[in-house]
């Protein structure tokens, strides 16, 4: 197989001819007769993106910003009884397309204009954009198609690598500070960090993004997600919400440990998985903020004992027979309000332990307790705290 690379500008691409027709790209004939120089070929979908995402790529092409290449297979076709050459788009036909409909009109961009609108100076800027066109030669038309699979089955970036991308904006910046004092190896997973490992950085930012910046009601969900924690990513941190996060873990991570006070870790309890917003933290730093009406020592005890509780029982919060059987919403929805309800149901759980009424709660709830077996979270061998 050959390789080669040629960069072309994307006024050479969508240049017209005469007649007003494009003479080397033309997005909406995706199989014609017509002799185009680009051919998006059969196998290729149709662009779908949100008009978003569609006005973040003019944004990135009026800025300079680097785009992806355009991957392109090598034919050639018999026209007038002369061989020419044309070239099928294997990767990027999305983007080249999108690109060529804002340059016809089709759409506006982030600042609502339509190309046509634009100064004449950005206007050439946009047309002199370089694109790098990669293009490959096989003698076996199969090859195509593999190249193509395997193309569209690249991996998208996790959000810890979203995150580290953004390593020098405040919040990520500090997240990363957290991680480098080691106070948070014992409970959050976070010893074995680097560049190279940074599975852990995702939920630290998301925790920090959350105590500081908490308003349960402009929150989607309560996660550790690159969507959801972006907007603050360039915030700058004062000392005051730098305190704020240290005065939660300090108290999240009591919890943790005067659980383990109360009950030594067994020799067959693998690690619960601390860091998990999704999960159980997520549930605690909705309590920390939205039930400030109940004494902070109080709902200290709640969650030591729910701790201990989920310690101790293999099936307390997965399975047929958990704890939150009968509460609105799925176990593992993260909107604020499903997160909610299950707050509510560790108090209602904590509250029948204190009444000495568990067993009465248990059966009308279809709940198991088995307070013989040690257990946790799925296994996370590999991310688990000492």
């Amino acid at each position: 197989m050959n390789r080669t690379t040629q960069n072309r500008k994307l006024g050479w691409i969508f240049e017209k001819d005469d007649e007003g027709e494009f003479k080397r790209f033309n997005h909406i004939e995706r199989v014609s007769d017509r002799f185009k120089q680009f051919r998006i070929p059969e196998h290729q979908r149709f662009p779908n993106w949100s008009k978003d995402k569609k006005k973040c790529l003019i944004n990135s092409v009026l800025k300079n910003y680097p785009i992806h290449s355009i991957i392109c297979s090598k034919h050639h076709d018999i026209i007038e009884n002369k061989i020419k050459e044309y070239y099928d788009i294997e990767d990027g036909q999305t983007r080249l397309s999108i690109l060529q409909e804002y340059y016809e009109g089709g759409f506006k961009d982030e600042n609502g204009k339509y190309f046509t609108e634009l100064p004449p100076s950005s206007q050439r800027y946009f047309e002199n954009y370089e694109v790098n066109i990669e293009i490959i030669e096989v003698e076996d038309e199969n090859e195509i198609h593999e190249i193509f699979d395997r193309l569209q089955m690249g991996q998208p970036l996790r959000d810890c690598d979203k995150f580290w991308n953004w390593k020098l904006q405040p919040l990520v910046s500090y997240a990363i500070e957290l991680i480098n004092t080691k106070k948070l190896d014992k409970y959050m997973g976070t010893f074995r960090f680097s560049s190279q490992k940074r599975e852990r950085l995702s939920d630290i930012v998301g925790i920090v993004a959350l105590i500081i910046n908490w308003d349960v009601a402009t929150y989607e969900y309560i996660n550790n997600s690159f969507k959801s924690h972006f907007k603050h990513i360039k915030k700058e941190l004062s000392d005051t919400d730098k305190e704020k996060v240290n005065k939660f873990l300090e108290y999240y991570f009591s919890i943790i440990d005067t659980g383990y006070e109360e009950y030594p870790k067994q020799s067959n309890e693998k690690n619960k998985k601390y860091y998990n917003i999704c999960s159980d933290l997520g549930l605690i730093l909705f309590d920390y903020f939205e039930r400030s009406h109940v004494p902070i020592q109080d709902r200290k005890n709640m969650w030591v004992k729910y701790f201990l509780m989920s310690r101790k029982n293999k099936d307390l919060t997965n399975g047929k027979k958990q704890l939150w059987n009968n509460v609105t919403g799925k176990p593992n929805w993260t909107q604020p309000k499903y997160v909610a309800c299950r707050v509510d149901r560790v108090y209602e759980f904590y509250d029948h332990i204190q009444k000495d009424s568990i067993n009465k709660f248990c059966k009308e709830n279809n709940i198991e307790l088995n307070t013989e077996e040690i257990s946790s979270d799925d296994d996370d061998d590999e991310e688990d705290t000492e």
